[in-house]
């Protein structure tokens, strides 16, 4: 995974953050936190998205940077100002589609599409001459 820059103030552009790329794990931790009022265990955030120590401290600590959460070091939670953050930017956070770019399909992979009434045939330098062998 590759860094990524989390700016989320009260208040701020919501384009503007979305267009950091707000990683799924990111997500989950926000969605996590926003559904418990009190305290949330982070080694319970661990077990339950099987997130590694990294990634949680990562999303822990750019949101406490932005003030967002709080955090002890063994527990986290939203602050009153994260609370109304994720509140006001719920849809976008949790409905948006997001640009999948592990989905993307490189372009020397790509072939073209057979209309549905053109037949397919295989190139017969890819077939394998056991192919056509009877036993």
């Amino acid at each position: 995974m590759g860094e990524v820059e989390v700016a989320c103030p009260v208040g701020a552009d919501i384009e503007a953050v979305m267009t950091n790329q707000i990683e799924s794990f990111e997500r989950e931790v926000l969605r996590a936190l926003f559904s418990c009022p009190e305290w949330y265990d982070l080694y319970a955030l661990h077990e339950r998205f099987l997130l590694s120590p990294g990634q949680l401290a990562h999303a822990v600590r750019a949101y406490e940077a932005d003030g967002l959460v709080e955090s002890d070091g063994l527990n986290a939670r939203l602050t009153q100002k994260g609370r109304v953050w994720v509140f006001e930017n719920r849809r976008r956070l949790f409905l948006n589609e997001q640009r999948r770019t592990w989905a993307d399909i490189p372009s020397f992979i790509r072939i073209r599409s057979l209309a549905p009434t053109e037949p397919y045939l295989p190139r017969l330098k890819d077939v394998s001459t056991n192919f056509f062998k009877q036993k």
